[in-house]
């Protein structure tokens, strides 16, 4: 017989899953990362609702969080499924989610996310952001280049306007910066032809595209990142295009 304390938590468990919004807050959050702002959207609640319905969620352990500047994102966490109550719970409030339509949003809405993303990187950044972004790498970089042993190819991804080449163009027999901006390649461009970088390649696209993935072929030595795993949509996703 299970104890009492298991009974008790079994039953909060029971409690806590018994509201439809948070069913379809589960299944919402099983199927993509998402932030509170737009969880809001999907399930046609006020944001303090949603964080309201998520607060006991997060505290069970069923959704992990992520903070990136003032939003809060939330996904199922990793292994709530392996209780097979979370399960019919999730799977519950997945018929919910296909009924009211708002499963089907959910790639619409990360859509008009990446959408704000791409607009923001394509714009100029402003002197101060550039000089921000690299102050203290070139001192890292230096002090870090007796732990690479092989400078084959450096891989900038996200490379903006290319201050970041000026450091690693010289470090590096092959520099292969990404960029999916053709504003921001454009200008990448122009502080190559200046500075005559002939062992720079810049390629437009995604990560995980075809022609970047050609050009980054057989593997880099070095790869930064520079703000693009704090704008990414999808952390986890980039991070194993990154790998």
């Amino acid at each position: 017989m299970a104890s009492p304390t298991a009974l008790e938590t079994r039953w909060q468990l029971y409690r806590l899953l018994s509201e439809p919004v948070r069913l379809r807050l589960l299944a919402l959050a099983a199927e993509e990362e998402l932030a509170l702002g737009e969880l809001s959207e999907l399930l046609e609640e006020s944001q303090p609702n949603v964080s309201r319905h998520a607060a006991p969620l997060r505290q069970a352990g069923l959704l992990a969080e992520r903070r990136h500047g003032t939003r809060t994102f939330v996904r199922l966490a990793e292994d709530a499924l392996a209780d097979p109550v979370v399960q019919d719970a999730v799977a519950a409030g997945r018929q919910l989610c296909e009924r009211d339509g708002s499963l089907s949003r959910v790639a619409s809405v990360v859509r008009e996310r990446e959408a704000r993303t791409r607009e923001f990187f394509a714009e100029p950044r402003g002197a101060a952001d550039s000089v921000e972004l690299v102050a203290e790498l070139p001192a890292y970089l230096f002090a870090l280049r007796v732990l690479i042993d092989e400078r084959e190819l450096a891989v900038d991804a996200g490379t903006g306007d290319g201050r970041l080449l000026d450091v690693l163009a010289p470090l590096f027999r092959r520099v292969v910066a990404i960029d999916r901006s053709e504003a921001q390649l454009t200008r990448a461009r122009r502080r190559v032809a200046r500075h005559g970088y002939d062992n720079v390649t810049l390629v437009r696209g995604e990560l995980d595209d075809e022609a970047v993935l050609t050009a980054v072929a057989p593997g880099a030595d070095l790869v930064i990142a520079a703000r693009v795993l704090h704008h990414a949509p999808r952390p986890r996703a980039t991070l194993r295009a990154l790998a």
